[in-house]
């Protein structure tokens, strides 16, 4: 991996996408990641846990979904950078009534490597949903040492 910036990475973290089957996240989030994690420019050790109602058979078959997507929508090519990437890639079926397996998830990675940096969580949730999604994390805890992304905008 050649880093593109002299800037430095940021801190290890743990990176949280709800709605992560989703259309936004095969579009546009997976591929930036990815790129990002190409050109050296993500934390030099990170996981990313995507999460939704309905989990995948597995985290091979959501690290699948992911390399489809990037062969769908992005211009990177899959080479030995991708193996790399996949391999920290998991999903961890949550809901806004029941965050606890998620919560237990990010943390046993928080742990794996050592994170300093806040963990990252993006919502890419109706606007209907974000109240409760919010409360879930903050009831699970998953809200300390956060910084929350909403990606959907308020209002109707």
């Amino acid at each position: 991996m050649q880093r593109v910036t002299e800037a430095p990475r940021p801190s290890n973290r743990v990176l949280v996408v709800f709605g992560a089957r989703g259309d936004l996240a095969a579009r546009k989030l997976f591929p930036g990641f990815f790129r990002l994690h190409r050109e050296g420019m993500m934390p030099e050790q990170f996981r990313i846990i995507g999460s939704g109602r309905h989990a995948p058979e597995s985290d091979d078959a959501f690290r699948d979904t992911v390399r489809e997507a990037l062969a769908a929508h992005s211009d990177c090519e899959l080479d030995g950078t991708w193996q790399e990437f996949a391999s920290r890639l998991s999903f961890v079926a949550s809901s806004a009534e029941d965050g606890a397996d998620l919560a237990d998830a990010v943390r046993a990675a928080e742990q794996e490597i050592d994170a300093d940096g806040e963990r990252l969580i993006y919502l890419s949730v109706p606007p209907s949903a974000t109240g409760d999604m919010v409360r879930m994390l903050g009831a699970t805890g998953l809200a300390e040492h956060c910084s929350l992304v909403v990606e959907k905008p308020f209002g109707h």
